[in-house]
């Protein structure tokens, strides 16, 4: 399969990774020249110097026969015009990264049915679900990758007289 992916910081570049290790086809669009001439050295994808906002950088790739096209930077409304850009232009599926406080802000005003966005991901909330998820099933080793393969658990230490000891 074939994927787009805008933006190369930590979440764009681990999906990419991702990808590509179980075979995928990835092009990267990076607007930072530094990071798309490091990632030209050391990453078997095609990446691509431009800004996704920008139909010009959207048009000058296949989008068309991608299966999916993901907007991934820290900038939302980048995001959300890109995965528009990209759907006007006959993209298949868009995947749109959106703040915690951008996707609140959907409760408001549906922005994934207006912008034509088929899917939304807040990283937060991943990274909260999946931390839920292991946590419930802690009778089985769960492997996930997420911030270079890392997640990190506090424990946090109660009085001897606190109201929480013996409570889940």
């Amino acid at each position: 399969m074939q994927f787009v992916i805008a933006g190369a910081g930590e979440v764009g570049l681990g999906i990419a990774k991702t990808l590509l290790a179980r075979g995928h086809q990835v092009v990267l669009i990076e607007k930072n020249p530094q990071i798309v001439r490091d990632l030209n050295d050391t990453l078997a994808a095609n990446i691509i110097e431009g800004d996704l906002s920008f139909y010009s950088a959207l048009r000058k790739i296949d989008v068309v026969n991608c299966d999916a096209f993901l907007a991934m930077t820290q900038n939302d409304a980048a995001n959300i015009m890109a995965c528009h850009t990209a759907k006007l232009l006959g993209v298949k599926q868009t995947i749109c990264r959106l703040s915690l406080d951008f996707q609140q802000e959907t409760q408001l005003f549906n922005y994934p049915a207006h912008f034509s966005l088929d899917h939304t991901l807040t990283t937060q909330y991943s990274c909260a679900f999946t931390i839920a998820r292991i946590l419930r099933s802690s009778h089985r080793v769960v492997l996930e990758q997420f911030s270079h393969g890392t997640v990190e658990l506090r424990a946090l230490k109660v009085g001897s007289k606190s109201q929480l000891i013996g409570e889940k």
